[in-house]
């Protein structure tokens, strides 16, 4: 006789297939075809938006060499910590890169863009945050046809907070002490029968 699953397992794999499904939802694709020029093709991708952890995937109608960027920008400025007064600032790339020297027609790399921050040392306070710009597929190939692409960004998740770590660690001790009173309850009454 098959057991039956309990009701907050049911309520779980609904919500685990709901998440899913928005997941799907936040997904931006960019596809095309391409001549490669001295074997070589060069193309902008989607990019990141807020902070959050990323799934860029790329496929390509034929192995070739090259790499694979994902374009991103840090913003910051500088103040005088005694009387807050901004003194200084500057945009920056923040640009990491995927090299790829094996034939390869497809790849996925997990890309995280970190939340703003605020650090202060030796009387500065540096308040900063980034944002994504794009991304590029750089790859050479033997020969001059036509070369199908496909590059994906999907979102999976955002970064918690600090505080929302503390609430979700709470909640599993608070859900282990519900279970471990429960399974006790269990025990004393067979052992009173």
């Amino acid at each position: 006789m098959a057991r039956k699953r309990p009701q907050y397992l049911r309520q779980a794999i609904l919500l685990l297939s709901a998440l899913a499904a928005v997941s799907a939802a936040n997904a931006a694709t960019v596809v095309g075809k391409v001549k490669p020029e001295l074997g070589s093709i060069s193309v902008n991708g989607p990019a990141a938006g807020g902070p959050g952890v990323y799934l860029f995937h790329f496929e390509l109608s034929r192995p070739g060499t090259g790499y694979f960027t994902i374009l991103a920008q840090q913003t910051f400025n500088l103040f005088d910590a005694s009387d807050g007064s901004w003194f200084g600032g500057n945009d920056i790339p923040y640009e990491p890169i995927w090299f790829f020297n094996t034939p390869t027609s497809s790849a996925s790399v997990l890309f995280k863009l970190p939340r703003p921050y605020v650090n202060e040392y030796s009387g500065i306070i540096e308040k900063g945050f980034f944002s994504g710009t794009g991304s590029t597929l750089a790859f050479d190939f033997a020969g001059d046809r036509k070369v199908e692409y496909s590059i994906s960004a999907q979102f999976l998740a955002p970064i918690p907070e600090p505080a929302s770590w503390a609430m979700m660690i709470a909640g599993m001790f608070g859900v282990a002490g519900v279970l471990r009173a429960s399974r006790t309850r269990k025990y004393r009454t067979l052992r009173t029968i």
